[in-house]
């Protein structure tokens, strides 16, 4: 009997379909995965008829190979943080599986200055040309924690944010302003794609080319570590690598993990007791005449990303919730423990432009409760042509 004696998680982004599959650890990049169960790797086959004089004889033949995998990491933000000096920030944590599952490059810059003139919800940049609508910021004076707040809408220098910032010394002139790697859900094909390699025990196996299909978020609760949850069509497998140097890619950082009131509903501050979001990215497999499984690779045909939430009983939010009408929402987790400056550990954050509610009563730790659902506006390639914006933002920001 194999054992899997430590289920070791390597992956690698490669430029095409088409491209070579990786041979060696050494290219690849080490996942420290907490959830790291073999992946399924099943050989399909067509059953026919043998020419047998009785008739009765069957031959099944080898057809192809299919390859699905879920994984769960604890949520890391990487080293750097993208200041207005131009810090180093070259990368975040899973960044090529974010990239691959959302359809394109994460959009970011070094970061700015605040100029003059600012509010809590419309601060002014020296130079805000290189600022987009829908990216996130951070807000963070000489000796305050960060805030990060989403740009709704801008005029030249001015930018409209979807919350007021609380602390004073985040707005005020030459306060830093940091940005994030942000990523957009982006219809069509993204070239790039994912080899996914698991070593357990005696055996391994190689996954790819294949794309990431799935992405949710967990722990969002107050106190509970943060998740990633990717699902990976790994579309074919093969023997696993076990050739090359293993750098174990360990952080040295404290995870992301939520509290305080990570929650806004059209910019006001919602205290929840429990949260999660799938990003609703749906791809489809392109069909081809020729190569693995007759594909080239997988392509974003519509994006609708859904939750949940659970606060506890508010009459006021009761009655907004019923009266059905779209909101914006907003989530934030950004400090892991109390007294620590979110600048220094970095944050993740999600905005929901519009989405739509519903509601019931619960039960939740003894306590009257309100368990919400929630559904992002759901938009396909023919909407976005038609100007209709993302449905789902993300953003990462490095720690200092």
């Amino acid at each position: 009997m194999t054992t899997a004696k430590h289920n070791r998680v390597h992956f690698e982004s490669v430029a095409t379909f088409a491209t070579t599959a990786p041979s060696s650890l050494s290219t690849m990049t080490h996942l420290p995965a907490i959830d790291a169960k073999p992946p399924k790797a099943v050989q399909l086959f067509d059953d026919a008829q043998e020419t047998a004089a009785d008739g009765l004889q069957s031959r099944r033949y080898p057809t192809i190979k299919s390859a699905a995998w879920d994984l769960m990491v604890r949520i890391y933000t990487g080293s750097k943080m993208l200041a207005s000096s131009g810090s180093d920030a070259t990368a975040c944590f899973c960044q090529a599986l974010l990239e691959n599952y959302f359809g394109a490059v994460a959009n970011t810059s070094a970061g700015f200055t605040v100029a003059a003139g600012s509010t809590s919800t419309i601060v002014n940049l020296a130079d805000a040309s290189t600022v987009a609508v829908g990216e996130a910021l951070m807000f963070g004076g000489t000796s305050t924690d960060g805030e990060v707040a989403f740009v709704i809408s801008k005029s030249g220098n001015a930018l409209t944010l979807d919350h007021a910032l609380s602390t004073a010394a985040n707005y005020t002139t030459g306060a830093e302003v940091y940005c994030a790697f942000n990523f957009v859900p982006t219809v069509g094909a993204y070239a790039p794609k994912i080899y996914a390699n698991w070593e357990g025990g005696s055996h391994s196996r190689l996954l790819g080319p294949g794309d990431v299909t799935g992405f949710k978020m967990t722990g969002l609760a107050a106190g509970d570590g943060c998740r990633y949850n990717f699902t990976l069509d790994g579309n074919t497998y093969a023997d696993g690598i076990t050739s090359g140097t293993h750098t174990e890619n360990a952080f040295t950082g404290t995870p992301l993990v939520a509290v305080g009131s990570p929650w806004y509903i059209n910019g006001t501050a919602v205290a929840v007791a429990d949260l999660e979001v799938d990003f609703g990215v749906k791809k489809e497999v392109i069909d081809a005449t020729s190569g693995t499984n007759a594909r080239s690779g997988m392509e974003i045909t519509e994006i609708a990303p859904s939750g949940s939430f659970t606060e506890f009983y508010n009459s006021t939010r009761w009655t907004q919730y019923q009266a059905g009408t779209p909101v914006a929402l907003m989530f934030v987790c950004q400090v892991p423990a109390a007294g620590h400056a979110a600048k220094a550990k970095g944050s993740i954050a999600i905005y929901v432009p519009d989405a739509e509610l519903t509601v019931e009563d619960v039960e939740h730790k003894g306590q009257r409760a309100t368990k919400v659902t929630w559904v992002g506006k759901r938009t396909t390639a023919a909407e976005i042509t038609a100007g209709f914006s993302a449905p789902i933002r993300f953003a990462v920001f490095g720690g200092e």
